[in-house]
Parts: C-alpha cells; structure tokens; sequence
C-alpha cells in the first residue's frame, strides 16, 4: 500500500502517526494539530507500527492478524483534498445514522 509524501517542507514540520481501534492509521501535523491523511487497509485494531529510519515506508500490525507495509511515493498530496473527503464521509455516516438508508 502507499501513501503520499507531502507537499511541504517535512524538515520543518513536526509530524506525527497514531493507530487504534477504529482499524487506521492517521497521520497528523502537530504544529497545526491537523490530521493530513488516514491509511486505510486494516480489518482489525491496529495494534502496532514501526517506521523506517529515513521514513521511506511504514509496518503496521493489526488484530486481524495481517502486516501492511505502506510505501512512501511522489504523488502529489494536498491537505484541502483530504480535508473535503474526510467531511463528506463524516457528513454521509451522519445522513445515514439520522435517516436509517445509505448513499449508494
């Protein structure tokens, strides 16, 4: 699996990963206490991780008994983008809970 690196200068920011139950693993700006991306994958509590030492690529270890090794790559990332699909998966779960029906 893959993710992104950032468009920013990284040697400026302060960065941060954190995993749990809810089954992915999200990485954060902790200058800005701005969540950037969510790694999505695990079917199961993630229950551990290690990141290489020139951060290249990220090992997570799940309850669902599977290790994920998530790659870092050039594609473009950009914060707003992920921003927006975060509040527009958070606004349909809504919709979903009030309204009892799913967005196909």
């Amino acid at each position: 699996m893959r993710y992104p690196a950032l468009q920013e200068d990284t040697c400026t920011m302060n960065e941060w990963l954190d995993a749990g139950k809810d089954k992915v693993v999200k990485y954060w700006d902790v200058d800005k206490f701005e969540q950037l991306l969510t790694l999505e994958g695990h079917h199961g509590e993630v229950w551990c991780m290690a990141l290489s030492a020139h951060g290249d690529f990220l090992v997570t270890g799940s309850h669902d008994r599977s290790l994920r090794r998530w790659e870092r790559t050039d594609e473009p990332f950009f914060v707003e983008e992920e921003r927006e699909k975060r509040l527009e998966s958070l606004f349909e779960a809504d919709l979903e809970v009030r309204f009892n029906w799913s967005c196909p």
